[in-house]
């Protein structure tokens, strides 16, 4: 017995998408000056480290932050964050059932709600 769905094996076995691989070609070859003159330079992920100089230090003034904290986060939000928000939603709507952290997702806005919302009920 296959431990992935049907959808999940068609989905595994398309071509990567044109930004993945290009994802992967800046990971395995990125450029410097100095030892990779003809690396890739990524243009496809926004990642800003630039001002970690600045931030850290203000949001350290609030309580403990580190740089791991200003990356991307777990698709579905990281588990302190769902703990709380399962905790909030029992308590304002008095559930009779424990919310589960599991069982929450945390998204980035309606539109990516929606997709995956779409995506899991097919």
């Amino acid at each position: 017995m296959d431990a992935l769905s049907e959808r999940a094996q068609a989905t595994n076995s398309q071509e990567p998408s044109l930004l993945y691989t290009g994802f992967v070609k800046c990971k395995n070859g990125p450029y410097n000056s100095t030892t990779n003159p003809d690396g890739i330079i990524n243009l496809g992920t926004s990642e800003n480290l630039l001002c970690n100089d600045l931030i850290i230090p203000k949001l350290e003034e609030t309580g403990k932050i580190t740089p791991q904290q200003l990356q991307y986060f777990p698709v579905n939000g990281i588990k302190e964050f769902r703990q709380e928000v399962g905790r909030f939603v029992a308590d304002k709507t008095k559930a009779d059932v424990e919310i589960y952290f599991e069982e929450v997702s945390v998204m980035n806005g309606c539109s990516a709600a929606f997709c995956f919302l779409a995506f899991t009920i097919g």
